[in-house]
């Protein structure tokens, strides 16, 4: 099979969840502690990359429609828990993860009461072709 998906709809989770100067955080990191889901974990497997690219995409999709202040905030603590654990994705602490995916509903929910578009309609989702690209760490 041979598809050809134009750079401008392509969407790398790795240029998403990065703060400029840091390292980059691999899809299997962000993936452990943004969708408590581990990945690569004895081989690689496309199909699981890409539905694992697809979830965190989500996320971050319902972070931004909180606002960047709200992404950025948690932007910083994903950064924060993953020096904490040298980016290792096996040593999250599945309690640290927990917390952070609590703390990412709670946000959601007091955005979503606070908007008066939450009560329905639109999401904004992007349609854009979603590819992604591994880094290792």
């Amino acid at each position: 099979m041979n598809i050809f998906v134009p750079p401008e709809q392509v969407i790398d989770t790795v240029d998403l969840f990065y703060l400029p100067r840091q390292r980059k955080l691999s899809l299997r990191f962000l993936s452990a502690l943004l969708l408590n889901k581990r990945i690569q974990t004895s081989t690689h497997d496309s199909v699981e990359d890409a539905l694992a690219a697809y979830h965190v995409y989500t996320q971050y999709e319902k972070l931004m429609r909180d606002g960047p202040i709200v992404f950025h905030r948690v932007l910083h603590k994903i950064y924060n828990l993953g020096r904490s654990v040298d980016w290792n994705a096996d040593a999250l602490d599945s309690s640290a993860v927990e917390l952070l995916i609590d703390e990412l509903s709670v946000r959601r929910d007091v955005a979503q009461a606070a908007s008066p578009v939450a009560a329905g309609g639109n999401s904004g989702s992007s349609n854009a072709a979603l590819a992604t690209t591994t880094t290792t760490t």
